[in-house]
């Protein structure tokens, strides 16, 4: 296929020297759903299956220019992003993307590592929360990252509806809270509507054996490509968790 005619979704994120998450993970499944990954990196970790050991911050301007290389090139279909580590790599994005309120930004709040390591500064999370959410036309907390983020305790499906609700109340956006870390063999993702309060469930059987790291990364890219493709929001999920399950168990074969 010729690339010039495919639709470009921008991944903006950081880079994984396994390979199994970051920006590795989303080139591989943006290529998945028929689109062209364009790449914006904004930090390089040193990190393996035992944890992250160092990471090194991409100097802002230069995460700015290669944001400015892109556009000026092509206009993205889609903007998924995904760790941005520091506050300022966090108010160039949004001083640059503020420019195209037309493209859907997918931000997948990426604070900690499958592993348990910190890939945020703290002093990030507010500007996120004040500047980059209200940007966003969906955001992906995992459970730990949604009770950071409401202040509240969530133990069961019930607490995901109402911490999905508060975060698209507070920040006009919609959300999708995933509930992996429940462990229930049915995994229940919970999806709130900005505007409505409708909350939309997607069930799917637990999958126990397989490659794991980088599942968020790998949702929330093939959900910027579905959307680049031009598929509803909640299409678009379900085709991404689809593709999400399949490499999973391809993983482990």
């Amino acid at each position: 296929m010729n690339k010039e005619r495919q639709h470009v979704v921008l991944t903006i994120a950081g880079s994984d020297s396994s390979g199994r998450a970051g920006i590795q993970a989303d080139i591989a499944t943006i290529r998945s759903t028929g689109c062209h990954a364009a790449t914006v990196i904004t930090a390089v970790t040193a990190q393996n299956r035992t944890g992250v050991q160092a990471i090194h911050a991409i100097p802002t301007e230069i995460v700015e220019a290669q944001i400015r290389s892109v556009i000026k090139d092509t206009t993205p279909s889609s903007i998924k992003i995904g760790m941005i580590y520091n506050a300022e790599i966090t108010k160039c994005i949004v001083r640059t993307f503020r420019d195209y309120p037309t493209i859907p930004i997918i931000y997948d709040p990426v604070m900690v590592s499958t592993s348990g390591g910190l890939l945020m500064s703290r002093e990030a999370v507010d500007v996120i929360k004040e500047e980059l959410f209200p940007i966003c036309e969906l955001i992906t907390p995992n459970i730990p990252e949604a009770s950071t983020l409401t202040n509240r305790e969530i133990k069961n499906t019930d607490d995901m509806s109402e911490a999905a609700k508060d975060l698209s109340r507070d920040y006009n956006c919609n959300v999708l809270l995933k509930g992996g870390h429940l462990q229930d063999d049915v995994l229940t993702d919970i999806l709130c509507l900005k505007g409505t309060d409708e909350i939309i469930s997607f069930n799917s059987q637990r999958i126990r054996e397989g490659n794991f790291s980088g599942t968020g990364c790998r949702l929330s890219s093939g959900i910027a490509g579905y959307l680049a493709l031009g598929l509803s929001l909640t299409e678009s999920i379900k085709r991404s968790k689809t593709l999400l399950e399949k490499e999973i168990i391809e993983s482990y074969r």
